[in-house]
């Protein structure tokens, strides 16, 4: 689990400016900002699924997404990005939820400024 954490944040610091200013968001965060107060002042008795490494907040091995415009981000990223993108609905949701977590994250893709079933140009 350890090494999924590291290169999650790896590949997310040199791949997303302004990635660090995410450790600024979980306090003041609606969906995380209770956790992340309860497990840094060590309080994990509720919270057993979540960590803290270098500041970001985890559950399991999924990064926590705070309340911002990197949740679209991610999602668009994760359906259209690279060279195999384009996904469809469900295999956007896994390929998200594989990495990061929110609570909203399958509502978010299903409700995201993609239409599905989406209209992207054939390849």
């Amino acid at each position: 689990m350890l090494s999924n954490v590291v290169t999650v944040l790896h590949s997310m610091s040199t791949s997303v400016i302004g990635f660090d200013r995410l450790k600024d968001e979980y306090p003041l965060c609606l969906d995380f900002g209770s956790i992340y107060s309860e497990v840094l002042a060590g309080n994990r008795r509720a919270h057993i699924d979540f960590l803290l490494w270098d500041g970001y907040l985890f559950r399991g091995s999924t990064l926590c997404i705070p309340r911002t415009s990197l949740r679209d981000f991610l999602i668009w990223e994760l359906h259209a990005g690279g060279l195999a993108g384009h996904f469809g609905k469900d295999k956007t949701i896994a390929l998200v939820e594989d990495r990061f977590y929110w609570p909203s994250l399958k509502k978010d893709v299903r409700r995201s400024r993609f239409s599905w079933p989406h209209t992207c140009p054939s390849k």
